[in-house]
């Protein structure tokens, strides 16, 4: 595994991000742990399983992400939809402050 580069923002390192997925499945696997301290009482029967709504939750998020990527090329626009920009906009806007 390769360090990161000296001028690499902390929040894009592999360290800064391995901290947040670490705490969310931790946090994950403590409320599927906690469906051991309490009695359930299912209205249907099925979703009285271990584990039902968190499957059913990570089967939702999967079906957004799919329809999403149906919908993208529908309902998209195109990098340029406005037009293109102004270039002397852009020479400013990449220059940075000056002292004039």
């Amino acid at each position: 595994m390769s360090r990161p580069p000296v001028n690499t923002p902390r929040l894009l390192s592999e360290r800064a991000a391995r901290i947040p997925a670490a705490a969310l499945l931790a946090v994950c696997l403590m409320l599927v742990g906690a469906e051991f301290a309490y009695e359930k009482h299912p209205y249907f029967g099925f979703d009285g399983f271990f584990g039902f709504y968190a499957l059913v939750g990570f089967a939702t998020v999967i079906v957004a992400v799919l329809l999403a990527r149906l919908l993208r090329p529908m309902i998209g626009r195109h990098e340029n939809h406005y037009g293109e920009a102004d270039p002397g906009i852009a020479e400013l806007d990449s220059e940075g402050p000056t002292d004039e």
